[in-house]
């Protein structure tokens, strides 16, 4: 029960977060009553956002302070480095990943979902180790439709991706239970490469055909 968003525009890179961790349906505990409230854990040059249970959560937390950073710059990095954790999830961290007579799991489960930000994009990651980059904006947790409406309108506008990362997480506070302000934000620097604005021109080029 949680919103992360995260947004590249211009030089920019933001990934924002809610601070209310609920449990269950009925009980929720906000930023006023709980220190550690900030969903976004720095790994490297890398910024994770991290939404699901805080069991997982908290085992990803552990995780990632251990030893020196490994570079996740890619679908492919973010995915091997995930299955090589996957055996010290279950051995140190006592992960039960199987969902008994789940005849709808595809593989072995290691139960992340998390949004990431990192210089040369912005990469969503769930529970079956299923990594997608993203040209421009996403969101994840229970007010992710919410944001994702807020982002599609807010992301043509004069503003910053910090703003709009900030702005559309509010508006899942304002429709969602299970999330709630203040939002907290953190930003990095954008790298933009050669294969990107190759990309960006294609699409440009697109658009104007269709206009």
């Amino acid at each position: 029960m949680t919103i992360i968003t995260a947004v590249q525009k211009d030089n920019e890179i933001a990934i924002a977060c809610d601070t209310q961790t609920t449990s269950g349906m009925s009980l929720k505990c906000t930023a006023d009553y709980k220190v550690n409230h900030i969903k976004l854990i720095p790994y490297g040059h890398s910024i994770f956002g991290l939404s699901g249970s805080v069991a997982i959560s908290q085992m990803f937390e552990d995780l990632l302070m251990q030893g020196d950073p490994v570079p996740l710059a890619s679908r492919s990095e973010i995915f091997r480095w995930l299955l090589s954790n996957q055996d010290t999830l279950k051995t140190e961290y006592f992960l039960k990943p199987d969902v008994p007579n789940d005849k709808q799991q595809p593989a072995e489960s290691q139960g992340l979902s998390a949004l990431m930000a990192y210089p040369f994009g912005i990469f969503s990651i769930n529970r079956y180790r299923e990594v997608v980059e993203y040209s421009k904006f996403w969101a994840i947790g229970s007010g992710g439709a919410f944001a994702l409406g807020a982002l599609d309108i807010l992301y043509d506008q004069k503003l910053t991706a910090a703003e709009i990362a900030k702005a559309a997480a509010l508006t899942a506070t304002k429709f969602n239970p299970g999330c709630a302000p203040p939002i907290y934000v953190e930003t990095i620097q954008r790298i933009v490469t050669k294969e990107t604005t190759k990309t960006t021109k294609r699409k440009r080029t697109t658009k104007k055909k269709k206009s």
